[in-house]
């Protein structure tokens, strides 16, 4: 087994779907890794499709383990439940590799 840090950058989407009355979005992130959830919702962005969001999350683990992040894109509201906007998944173990002596 390997210990790592994880770190995920997450700079811009661009050209979401808008959600709101007037065909834009409110969008924030959610990154869950494992029982570990972290989000940007205090932190969304207001009437945009074009959001810049400039967030880091880190994370730590063992490989092989947990390997599965799960980035969604909300969008946020104040009287309805917050939509879904998009979401995807990054495997870690398919992006590491175990080197060994």
């Amino acid at each position: 087994m390997c210990c790592v840090q994880v770190r995920l950058y997450i700079l811009r989407c661009s050209n979401l779907a808008g959600h709101d009355d007037d065909n834009n979005a409110d969008p924030y992130l959610v990154v869950k890794f494992g029982n570990k959830v972290k989000t940007t919702r205090d932190r969304h962005k207001k009437n945009t499709k074009d959001p810049r969001f400039y967030e880091y999350f880190e994370f730590q683990t063992k490989l092989p383990g947990v390997n599965d992040i799960l980035i969604s894109v909300k969008d946020h509201n104040d009287v309805y439940a917050d939509a879904l906007i998009g979401s995807t998944v990054i495997d870690l173990e398919d992006r590491f590799v175990f080197v060994r002596t």
